[in-house]
């Protein structure tokens, strides 16, 4: 297995990075591997980063991600989701790192990425930092209209349709369902 190197950054205006991409896993390991690299570097475990890298510290790092429907507590996959982004936003300040997967889906596309915005939006203003995977085009423009985002996105090898894991920071991706 070939390791992938990734910069990943969070400049000192940019609170949340929009991770976009083709259909393949590559945008939800990124998320993870973030998630699980500043939980390491919170407990002191070495972790493999350039030694002039920083990592901040958080108060809490929130994590949604994967499907939150639960049938015994009536709650769709959207219910779910909207149960979940509450407690987030119940609690979100200058403290949080959140790290969203596919934000609002499971409803019209336009409403989703509409609501989608004013979740990143409030907790931008309140101060969170994180990083979010979409495929709504709506959120991958928001970083020309507002410095506090920020667009990445990862590829896939054409030649065996298998994520590249390659992040590449700046740039928005497109969405390949087929």
């Amino acid at each position: 297995l070939d390791v992938v190197r990734n910069d990943i950054s969070l400049t000192d205006g940019t609170r949340f990075v929009v991770i976009t991409g083709p259909n393949t896993g590559g945008k939800t390991v990124t998320l993870s591997t973030v998630g699980l690299l500043v939980l390491m570097a919170h407990a002191a475990i070495p972790i493999p980063v350039d030694p002039k890298s920083h990592v901040p510290r958080f108060d809490n790092v929130f994590a949604l991600i994967g499907d939150a429907q639960d049938i015994q507590s009536d709650l769709s996959s959207f219910s779910g989701h909207l149960a979940a982004l509450t407690k987030l936003l119940d609690s979100a300040g200058p403290g949080t790192l959140a790290l969203l997967d596919e934000l609002v889906v499971g409803t019209e596309p336009d409403a989703g990425a509409a609501l989608a915005i004013a979740v990143m939006e409030e907790l931008a203003g309140r101060g969170a930092r994180g990083f979010v995977t979409t495929h709504y085009t709506r959120l991958k423009t928001l970083a020309y209209e507002d410095e506090r985002f920020a667009n990445a996105c990862v590829g896939v090898e054409s030649d065996a349709v298998t994520p590249s894991y390659d992040l590449k920071m700046g740039l928005p991706g497109a969405s390949n369902p087929f």
